[in-house]
């Protein structure tokens, strides 16, 4: 479920957080990125099929009302799910009013879901104890290393403080732009 209408391809590059790195990699190569642009904006355009959008709004779309606490992890480097997903999430969370049942916390590691079994643990710890107590105690980067340490000192613990950038296309039904 994915369209381009309404998308200005070097406007999205010039917001990406990868922008930077896509400029230089072109620099390098020797190629023309404002003529890939370019040609990217003018190609056809594809139009949401509306019974799809429909499909993925009630399964798979971000819609913010959590009814149970959740503590969601990401490794800053994912080529499958990308972390600025994380941000469409907490974007969607927070205008239903969810935010308080949400925490976040990201792993310096590339990879889909690379983390280690420590660091796993340390989260699901993290999240038994919410469901414990009522309250969010550690989930902070410094309390869930500790936490992954303490299951196995051999392996690093590699959560960081991390905030991802937008997620700059369409993804959830919490932004108004999204239901186009």
């Amino acid at each position: 479920m994915s369209w381009n209408t309404g998308i200005d391809y070097a406007r999205l590059l010039g917001k990406s957080s990868v922008r930077k790195e896509v400029t230089e990699l072109y620099k390098k190569a020797g190629l023309s990125l404002n003529k890939d642009l370019a040609a990217l904006n003018r190609a056809p355009r594809i139009k949401a099929d509306p019974n799809a959008v429909a499909w993925m709004s009630t399964t798979s779309s971000f819609t913010g009302k959590l009814a149970k606490p959740q503590l969601s992890i990401h490794t800053i480097g994912d080529p499958l799910v990308p972390v600025q997903t994380e941000s469409a999430l907490r974007r969607a969370v927070t205008a239903a009013g969810s935010a308080s049942l949400l925490r976040q916390a990201y792993v310096d590691n590339a990879g889909h879901c690379t983390f280690s079994p420590a660091e796993q643990l340390a989260a699901l710890h993290t999240l038994e104890d919410r469901l414990t107590t009522g309250n969010w105690h550690g989930t902070d980067p410094a309390s869930l290393n500790a936490r992954a340490t303490a299951a196995d000192p051999t392996t690093p613990a590699r959560y960081i403080t991390y905030r991802p950038t937008p997620y700059l296309r369409p993804y959830d039904l919490a932004h108004p732009a999204d239901r186009r």
